[in-house]
């Protein structure tokens, strides 16, 4: 059966020029196209019993179209002369493709610490405390709170407990640098 292959413009860009055509059943004559002879239809022959046609790209990749074939079938009688005309038209419905992609960006995870605080005003030991931050800290390192903080934190070790102060993820080598945030 005659069949006419046309790809949508935008259909089968990505999947490079040239192509194989194979049907699911029988053969495909001619059984290669270029994607500029699909765009604008190419007729092919291919097995009464074929309901589909796939096209597969001959290029690095081998994505692949799968093009069902529909047909139509019309009779012209004609009553003035005694002969009839039997046209039969087979065409391949175009197929769309869409491929939808969702990215995600979560926050840094929050971190919790058991630490040492220490007072902004000359840097002596004041309590002992829980803090949290997003992201992972640095053991042994000290730590601000948001702006306009009366203590630093030094890191001690990770902690289990949930609460505490929030701190701003940016370690410092001394107390007196984290008072100064």
């Amino acid at each position: 059966m005659n069949v006419l292959i046309i790809l949508n413009s935008g259909q089968g860009i990505s999947l490079g020029v040239n192509f194989t055509l194979a049907a699911n059943v029988g053969v495909v004559v001619p059984s290669t196209a270029t994607l500029s002879e699909l765009l604008v239809g190419k007729p092919v022959v291919v097995d009464n019993g074929a309901t589909s046609v796939t096209v597969t790209s001959l290029g690095v990749c081998t994505n692949a179209l799968i093009l069902p074939i529909s047909t139509t079938t019309s009779t012209t009688t004609t009553t003035a002369a005694p002969t009839t005309t039997t046209t039969s038209t087979t065409t391949i419905a175009p197929v769309t493709t869409t491929t939808t992609s969702t990215t995600t960006t979560l926050p840094p995870a929050d971190h919790y610490y058991f630490a040492e605080a220490y007072n902004c005003g000359g840097c002596s030991f004041a309590f002992n405390t829980y803090v949290k931050m997003a992201g992972a800290g640095v053991i042994g390192k000290f730590y601000a709170e948001p702006p306009l903080s009366f203590y630093s934190y030094k890191l001690l070790s990770v902690s289990a407990i949930t609460t505490g102060q929030y701190l701003i993820n940016i370690p410092y080598n001394t107390c007196a640098l984290a008072c100064t945030y």
